[in-house]
């Protein structure tokens, strides 16, 4: 259960950076926008999407997996939902950002595995893992084309929207924390510093 909850966060999250490309010409004539702030709209998504896992792993590791997930599926879920309604491209942009804030947390997804499979197990369940993220960038552009073919520009942002908000209720209904404190080093650095400053308070 774990496995399948994060591995389908992790698609929802690799679906994200390219499931826009189809709808570019539609957005540019409805918002109204040019390329060029189409492309920026991309270009802060994609450096955010490199750049946040680092912070949320820095938490995960100190304050559990399932706050992390939740919290950044909710965030996610929230962008995807503005940018779905944005009537300006300057709203776009900015939310697009908030996107990529939450959704980098799911591509993490391997710590989670590392805290419950054996070594001995750990390398089939993170091949099958390894499937959803990488398989989501490839089946974005269609999806995205299908959707936008359909419907609007605009769909497959709800599409996100609705995706993601399904995959936080799950994992805060049926994922079970499975962060070990006493494993991570990030966690017991912060203990003992945490215990060092209440000892100095004390004297």
């Amino acid at each position: 259960v774990v496995l399948l909850l994060v591995a389908s966060a992790s698609m929802i999250a690799g679906l994200a950076g390219n499931i826009q490309n189809p709808a570019i010409a539609n957005m540019e004539a409805d918002l109204p926008a040019t390329a060029s702030q189409i492309s920026l709209s991309i270009s802060l998504f994609i450096g955010l999407q490199g750049f946040m896992p680092l912070l949320w792993s820095a938490i995960s590791e100190v304050k559990g997996r399932k706050v992390v997930y939740v919290v950044s599926l909710a965030i996610f879920t929230a962008g995807s939902a503005v940018v779905a309604t944005s009537k300006t491209i300057q709203l776009v942009i900015i939310f697009r950002c908030v996107q990529a804030t939450g959704h980098s947390a799911p591509n993490s997804g391997a710590a989670t595995l590392a805290d419950i499979f054996d070594p001995v197990e750990r390398g089939t369940k993170m091949g099958i893992y390894y499937i959803a993220p990488l398989l989501g960038p490839s089946l974005a552009p269609i999806m995205g084309g299908v959707l936008t073919t359909g419907f609007n520009g605009r769909a497959p942002f709800w599409f996100l929207t609705i995706c993601s908000g399904l995959s936080c209720s799950l994992i805060f209904i049926f994922f079970k924390d499975t962060f070990r404190k006493e494993r991570s080093l990030t966690y017991q650095n912060v203990l003992k510093s945490r215990l060092k400053s209440q000892a100095s308070n004390a004297s």
